[in-house]
């Protein structure tokens, strides 16, 4: 997908993903790992796999910081970075290092083996984060453990979403290309 129309559709679809997150949604049930998925499927640009999904994500982030979550932060302005985020952004890039991987074939198959991927790397980076930066757990390996331990209730809704909002977003890029290709053909 080269043309300019074409990658606004991209765009365009991983940031109204990311903006889903304002939307009343189950916990952890968050686009993130399709926003990376989809992000390195599409763009052949290397700069471009990386810079949206996070731009997208950091946009949805300091909506949902500041809107859904302001009354954690009452009083401290405008947050516009908190340090968990470098543990989030850190399995974005890693999930869309994988999937530029996995997605060299466009095919659903490798779609839903990525999306299971990125989320057991998520779980797995975004827990480590937290035994790194929270003071309850030792910084021990049955610390660590108890942090992996602590996530595993999350992780189902964390699956299911990467699922969920990759085929989701794979759809509508598919079918949204195919039928911005049919509209071009109509106007030559």
């Amino acid at each position: 997908m080269k043309t300019k129309n074409n990658i606004i559709l991209i765009a365009g679809t991983l940031l109204v993903l990311a903006i889903s997150r304002l939307l009343p949604h189950p916990y952890n049930f968050t686009p993130l790992g399709a926003i990376a998925i989809l992000g390195a499927t599409y763009f052949q640009s290397s700069l471009l796999k990386y810079i949206v999904p996070i731009v997208a994500f950091y946009i949805s982030d300091l909506l949902v910081t500041n809107i859904l979550y302001s009354s954690y932060y009452a009083g401290e302005g405008i947050i516009w970075f908190s340090s968990h985020m470098i543990w989030t952004y850190g399995a974005i890039i890693g999930i869309t290092l994988i999937s530029s991987w996995v997605m060299r074939s466009k095919k659903f198959k490798n779609l839903l083996g990525a999306s299971v991927v990125g989320a057991v790397l998520f779980f797995l980076i975004t827990n480590f984060g937290s035994w790194i930066a929270d003071p309850i757990y030792p910084k021990t390996a049955g610390g660590l453990i108890t942090a992996y331990v602590a996530g595993i209730p999350f992780f189902p809704s964390s699956l299911a979403s990467t699922v969920f909002y990759s085929v989701l977003g794979y759809g509508v890029i598919e079918y949204g290309s195919i039928w911005l290709r049919k509209l071009a053909f109509s106007r030559a």
